[in-house]
């Protein structure tokens, strides 16, 4: 029950088949072929070798049950190494589920699957609608906050404040005093979405530099770091 379901498992005709190699994976077909059509396949050119290429059957979900209390929302990221990257760090600092909105790239094409090295199979993922996304984080209780370079830098300092004390007095107050939080993250290029400037609270990571702003990928990695769960 717990196996990796793969349509095609594609292996480097060099190579033998050992079952060993492939405990937890189910392949519906195995296929051997050349070392420079594997990497054609695989989308990638400079890499000395490759092992394997498999296409997955995944359905992009997150389950009506899972408890969330971190979650990031994607409004319009169009980079796929920006996507894979953020939600790679999304997995690294503990949050739970990501939500890609219309006009993001595929999460599941070959550079975002690349950048996030691996954390797309790891975190619950799920295609959305605005619509969507605003009735889960009412029925889940996250409050919206957007990145926005020109927010008051206070707005970060007083939602952390509020989640750590919500983490602080879990079970001691009422149960509509806790929240979690939905971190919306725009576009390399447009920003926020229409949408996103109605719905969320902005926010913005204070900078002492001489930059106004940063790579939407630096920027969500900092913003979920400071946010994450104690």
């Amino acid at each position: 029950g717990g196996d990796l379901r793969v349509k095609v498992l594609i292996l480097p005709d060099y190579k033998k088949i050992d079952q060993s190699e492939f405990v937890g994976v189910r392949a519906d077909r195995v296929v051997s072929v050349s070392e420079p059509v594997l990497k054609k396949i695989a989308g990638v050119k400079n890499v000395d070798r490759l092992e394997v290429v498999v296409e997955i059957d995944r359905e992009l979900e997150i389950h009506p049950t899972l408890q969330i209390n971190r979650l990031l929302a994607l409004d319009g990221v169009q980079d796929p190494g920006n996507l894979g990257t953020l939600v790679r760090s999304a997995l690294a600092f503990g949050w739970d589920a990501v939500a890609v909105l219309p006009s993001s790239v595929d999460p599941l094409g070959d550079k975002a699957l690349r950048s996030s090295r691996g954390a797309i199979f790891r975190l619950p993922i799920q295609n959305m609608t605005w619509e969507a996304l605003s009735h889960m984080a009412h029925s889940r209780r996250l409050k919206l906050i957007a990145a926005d370079p020109a927010a008051d830098p206070e707005a970060l300092n007083q939602i952390s404040a509020c989640l750590q004390s919500t983490h602080n007095h879990q079970g001691e107050g009422e149960e509509g005093d806790t929240f979690g939080v939905c971190l919306v993250l725009g576009s390399e290029g447009q920003g926020l979405s229409k949408e996103a400037l109605q719905a969320c609270t902005p926010v913005s990571i204070p900078m002492s530099g001489q930059m106004e702003s940063l790579n939407v990928g630096v920027a969500g990695g900092i913003l979920m770091y400071l946010l994450r769960k104690e």
